[in-house]
């Protein structure tokens, strides 16, 4: 569905303005025409939540699954929760998802048409969920595994942005002598009558030319920046192409898959079913499924589709062997999370000592290049 902001006139002939979750070719004058308002237009609106799991659909969860664990009906906990909620977008879905529940769709039905906020694995397992009459159980599943994969998610993005922040700090303290210091150096040396050695020369000459030239220099940074955006798309090629980066980015994948499969194998979803919900995100698994419907056994299947390594699949073998897929699935999605703990730290490990070295390094060359031509002319001087 998507969220449209419509001008519709009232019974006394004034222009209303709505906002409404619909389908793209929905009939909005009968929809309107409920509420006694006679449609005019409709204009897509932008959302305005950012972040949907964390923004929206781990707080519903949260409240629906305590609601539903008191004994209220569902109807009446999606009440109290539209009435709760102050932002009028989320309000607006949670009044959407009730009033299509009330018009005979199921829970989970009403769910899939909100796809933005509800994945395939969360509909899937309410959906089951509906069958055995444990929603509120399968709902606290899906609270933990929404939890886990936004702790992990932070924990991938604090790696990454550690180093981006002491980078920043080191190009700030650069700017800081170039715009600053150099050219207070540069007015002393003229003070003082010293012609400097060529490296001090060449940094007040680059001092000189960043200053004079700022604007220029500003604006080619973010015109090359919107550019390298625009060309490739997504921040997912550079994370791609760096080696640590992509291996945070596949353990990440292996994690959210076994951990999907897990709640699912725990509802009793079919194998086929359960990959073709982890499918949207891993397109490989698509390989995998034609490969079991082929007669093949799941190891053959994903070992095809080239999504794991040697070890993992000897893990998942080993599960199908037993009989047991899922303390096989619980053990890989373990060990991906250890990975990317383990390369997070060394991120960490990594950057930290090169960005000190580099902003020493950087300092001290500095320094010499301009505090050492003051200290040689006071030698001569003093001799």
């Amino acid at each position: 569905m998507q969220l449209y902001r419509c001008k519709t006139l009232n019974k006394d002939g004034d222009v209303v303005g709505r906002k409404i979750f619909a389908d793209e070719h929905a009939d909005l004058f009968e929809v309107f025409k409920k509420s006694e308002l006679v449609f005019i237009s409709k204009t897509e609106h932008k959302s305005s939540i950012r972040n949907p799991i964390t923004d929206f659909t781990l707080p519903f969860f949260r409240s629906l699954t305590q609601l539903v664990k008191n004994r209220l009906n569902l109807i009446d906990a999606l009440k109290i929760i539209a009435s709760l909620l102050k932002n009028e977008e989320k309000r607006l879905i949670v009044e959407t998802i009730m009033s299509q529940i009330k018009s005979g769709k199921t829970f989970s039905s009403a769910l899939s048409d909100f796809n933005r906020y509800f994945d395939k694995l969360t509909i899937k397992t309410i959906e089951i969920s509906e069958k055995t009459a444990e929603l509120s159980e399968a709902m606290d599943r899906i609270v933990e595994h929404l939890e886990a994969s936004v702790k992990l998610k932070n924990k991938i993005k604090e790696s990454i942005r550690y180093p981006i922040i002491l980078l920043g700090v080191i190009f700030l303290v650069f700017l800081f002598w170039i715009f600053v210091l150099v050219p207070k150096f540069a007015e002393l040396f003229v003070e003082i009558n010293i012609q400097p050695p060529l490296i001090s020369r060449i940094i007040i000459k680059f001092s000189h030319f960043v200053i004079n030239h700022s604007w220029i220099i500003l604006s080619c940074i973010i015109a090359g920046s919107f550019f390298v955006l625009r060309y490739f798309h997504s921040r997912s090629w550079i994370s791609s192409k760096i080696p640590i980066l992509s291996k945070m980015q596949r353990e990440s994948k292996v994690y959210n898959f076994f951990t999907g499969m897990e709640i699912m194998l725990h509802e009793k979803v079919n194998l086929i079913e359960a990959l073709e919900c982890m499918s949207d995100t891993i397109p490989q698994l698509n390989i995998t499924i034609e490969s079991i419907k082929s007669g093949n056994t799941l190891t053959t299947g994903l070992k095809k589709s080239k999504f794991l390594n040697d070890y993992e699949l000897s893990i998942i073998k080993t599960g199908e062997q037993s009989g047991d897929l899922w303390p096989a699935f619980k053990s890989v999605s373990d060990i991906a999370k250890q990975n990317i703990e383990h390369i997070s730290q060394r991120i960490v490990a990594v950057i930290q000592p090169i960005a000190i070295s580099l902003m020493g390094s950087l300092l001290i060359f500095i320094v010499i290049a301009l505090i050492n031509p003051l200290y040689s002319n006071l030698d001569l001087g003093t001799m």
